[in-house]
């Protein structure tokens, strides 16, 4: 059975950015193996991008419910994304550093610093920079992101 080509780019109003990811996935491979690249931060914040360009810019809940299924997503995960996102933020998660990584990277990073930190220093600190951590900022470091791999590229 031949192999198939999954490419994903994004496009931002008239730019548009070279592929953030491409794979190639067997038929016969493992789905534990594909969903790391498919889960990666970087893929994910491009999906991540794309989702609050077009659902902030429209201000729709139904508008952000039918972007995030055309992305392949829902809203609930798109809302956890973004979540995440903030949070790592906040505690200096090193994105650039682990871009490859999954979601579940991240989580773990916030768990243990919840973990450390304990659940109401964390709930307070986190409530404390939540203000300065908006849509803009979050916009930003996905660029940030985007742009760093697509630099290491050339």
């Amino acid at each position: 059975m031949p192999e198939k080509v999954i490419k994903t780019s994004i496009s931002i109003g008239t730019d548009d950015l070279t592929p953030v990811s491409q794979k190639i996935v067997s038929p016969y491979s493992n789905s534990a193996k594909t969903n790391s690249k498919k889960n990666s931060i970087l893929l994910q914040c491009s999906h991540l991008l794309i989702w609050l360009e077009k659902s902030y810019e429209q201000r729709s809940q139904t508008r952000k419910k039918d972007i995030a299924q055309s992305l392949g997503e829902s809203k609930k995960t798109m809302d956890d994304y973004l979540k995440c996102m903030r949070r790592g933020i906040a505690f200096n998660y090193d994105f650039i550093e682990n871009r490859e990584e999954t979601f579940g990277h991240l989580r773990t990073f916030l768990e243990t610093k919840e973990r450390d930190l304990g659940h109401e220093r964390f709930k307070n600190e986190f409530t404390n920079l939540k203000k300065d951590i908006n849509i803009p900022v979050v916009k930003e470091k996905i660029k940030e992101i985007i742009n760093y791999n697509n630099e290491e590229k050339i």
